[in-house]
């Protein structure tokens, strides 16, 4: 796929509504990782970090209705350093951020730096901001010895791969940064709609998965066309596939609708700490409708239920208020059952099914009490002891289901 956006001289490009979404969720995300991660009153004085935009175009776009509209460079930049100055305002606090801004155009990376320079970040130039010019796939290695040379042991970095396309982000440089920089973390995009419809049995074809990392039998291809819910099954291939060559440990995939080509591509959030995932779906609700979630509520993204390979069908999930006492209604029915008789501590119940929902930590937290109250299931103390109906469930409660299901039934 070739990108539409050019800047030149005599050209800025008109951002689409779906990417100033997307833009949305980034800006939030990175103030909010700051305001975690730096915002301890008594352990935190400092936070060092990179931030690494691969796909950086010329920075600049006209909005729809006209208009000025920063793009991912400027929001890098611009809500750290405001996330940065509310913290140092109440703390003894300081960013040491470094941002390297990547593109295979010369021509775009020029006019961005042109941006840069009017917005007044010249003097950072070289010193806590960085260019590269060329593919993604060419610089990792550079990029990730940059990170690994910065003082301190932690290396965190957060790399945004906003590909226009499928192939610009191979698998295995995806899985190179968590292999060397475990507190890392990727928001990649993936044009999904537009992989699908291209897959075809040919020499072609199969060349683009390679160059992806995905593995997918194109000879089962007829076949699966032949299924009522043929899309939903490649769909689960592709993302089965896409994670377990990532790395990650964690995960979210959220659906964008593009406005103009009215295909869906994924926005997917990959890291190896279950407390950033939780942060990112936090955050999705928060702003709620910018995003759909292609598969049922409760518990199975995608409709897919990896205990039984089994398909649910796909309903429009737009995280508003209705979906919350939706999916809310849905981990009632779905985590029972998920919950062993000899029991498990709500922290490993939460991970092993996050990767698999919609729900938050706190939401999953919010069930597990409801199903308590209702007597389907038991919560006990680290100690042994009974929890309180009414008490905070903590990670290291014990939760096991009852021999007998309660659950909706009369207790008078």
């Amino acid at each position: 796929m070739t990108s539409k956006y050019i800047w030149s001289e005599d050209n800025i490009p008109q951002i689409d509504v779906h990417s100033t979404k997307k833009h949305d969720v980034l800006r939030e995300y990175l103030k909010q990782y700051i305001f975690i991660v730096g915002g301890h009153p008594f352990q935190r004085s400092s936070l060092s970090i990179t931030f690494v935009d691969a796909f950086s175009g010329g920075g600049i776009y006209e909005k729809p209705g006209g208009g000025i509209y920063y793009g991912s460079p400027l929001i890098f930049l611009e809500s750290t350093n405001e996330a940065a100055s509310y913290l140092s305002g109440r703390k003894n606090f300081k960013l040491n951020a470094h941002y390297i801004f990547l593109d295979k155009q010369k021509t775009y990376l020029d006019f961005l730096k042109n941006v840069l320079i009017e917005r007044g970040y010249k003097s950072q130039f070289d010193q806590t901001i960085f260019f590269r010019n060329g593919i993604f796939e060419q610089h990792v290695d550079d990029i990730i010895n940059h990170i690994y040379k910065r003082k301190g042991t932690a290396r965190r970095c957060i790399f945004l791969l906003d590909q226009y396309g499928y192939t610009d982000v191979p698998l295995h440089s995806i899985y190179k940064i968590f292999s060397r920089l475990p507190k890392s973390e990727i928001i990649l995009t993936f044009y999904v709609d537009f992989l699908i419809d291209y897959l075809c049995n040919s020499e072609s074809c199969k060349k683009s998965l390679q160059q992806t990392g995905i593995n997918f039998d194109l000879g089962r291809l007829d076949d699966i066309k032949s299924q009522k819910q043929w899309r939903t099954i490649i769909q689960r291939d592709l993302y089965v596939n896409l994670i377990a060559k990532s790395g990650a440990k964690y995960f979210t995939n959220f659906f964008i609708k593009s406005n103009d080509s009215h295909k869906s591509y994924w926005l997917l959030h990959l890291s190896m700490h279950p407390k950033a995932r939780n942060e990112m779906q936090k955050l999705h609700w928060e702003l709620k409708n910018h995003f759909s979630h292609e598969g049922k509520a409760g518990l199975y993204m995608l409709g897919y239920d990896p205990k039984n390979d089994g398909f649910e069908h796909k309903q429009d999930f737009l995280f508003s208020d209705h979906d919350q006492v939706v999916n809310h209604n849905a981990l009632i029915s779905d985590l029972p059952v998920h919950i062993p008789k000899m029991g498990v501590s709500f922290n490993n119940l939460f991970l092993e099914q996050c990767n698999f929902t919609p729900s938050t930590k706190e939401m999953i937290g919010e069930a597990v009490s409801e199903l308590y109250t209702e007597r389907e299931i038991r919560i006990l103390t680290k100690n042994g002891r009974s929890k309180k109906p009414w008490a905070k469930i903590n990670d290291d409660d014990i939760i096991k289901r009852q021999n007998q299901i309660f659950l909706f039934q009369d207790h008078k």
